[in-house]
């Protein structure tokens, strides 16, 4: 999970071709150091809280990450130490 990321998810290029998605560009992103560079741009559909929802997925030479866009009208509870337990709940909207 990454709350300066505000895409929905990146995954790494092995799991990315493991999963046979097509690219569908690229997108201009800026890294955590203040550098900015392209990364190939993917959709697929996803199961999230029990319903099929089409997102973007970025690619990455690191570990997958969770955005804040997937995250949007959630709550979140994490265990901040190794092995910790994350929960992800969704809000309900009144």
């Amino acid at each position: 999970m990454d709350t300066g990321f505000n895409g929905f998810l990146t995954l790494p290029t092995a799991l990315i071709e493991q999963l046979n998605l097509e690219t569908v560009g690229s997108v201009l992103v800026e890294l955590a150091d203040g550098s900015e560079t392209f990364v190939r741009s993917f959709e697929t559909t996803v199961l999230w809280n029990e319903a099929e929802q089409l997102i973007r997925i970025q690619e990455t030479a690191g570990m997958p990450l969770l955005g804040m866009r997937l995250l949007e009208d959630h709550e979140v509870h994490i265990q901040v130490r190794d092995g910790g337990i994350v929960e992800i709940q969704p809000l309900e909207i009144t």
